[in-house]
């Protein structure tokens, strides 16, 4: 059984039991449907927020949506503030630019109902000539990462 107490989730006992009754009020179609993700990805950010607010409005559970928002806000919609990637601003040595930029990427996603995003936190760049990793990281230096 997991934790939901500790370490990702740090629920308190009513958000607990709203998972488990939740969870178990669930049809098996409606535990796969959990599994997916919209993509919408051509979208302005006012048809974005407008399908997310619906989609919100009739889901039995809210939905994630997610994002890759680890360059500012314009991963989110285009309209969003770009700001730096991730070895831009490990090269300024200034790890204020990194809150900066997490600061960014909160407002500007949460702004359109954005909610989870997809960015790496502590990818090490040990291969630079990895397409999915390369300047998505703070760099090769766990210490500085």
């Amino acid at each position: 059984m997991l934790d939901l107490k500790g370490k990702p989730f740090y629920l308190n006992d009513e958000d607990i039991k709203w998972v488990e009754s939740t969870l178990g009020s669930l049809t098996i179609e409606e535990k796969v449907g959990q599994t997916f993700f919209l993509a919408a990805s051509q979208n302005t950010e006012d048809e974005l927020y407008k399908l997310y607010k619906e989609i919100q409005k009739v889901a039995k559970i809210p939905m994630l949506i997610a994002a890759n928002l680890e360059q500012g806000g314009k991963g989110a919609c285009n309209d969003g503030t770009y700001y730096a990637c991730q070895e831009m601003i490990a090269a300024t040595a200034h790890s204020d630019n990194a809150y900066t930029m997490g600061d960014i990427c909160g407002k500007e996603g949460s702004a359109i109902g954005i909610n989870y995003a997809f960015a790496p936190v502590v990818d090490i760049d040990y291969n630079w000539r990895n397409p999915v990793t390369n300047t998505r990281t703070y760099g090769s230096n766990p210490e500085t990462i």
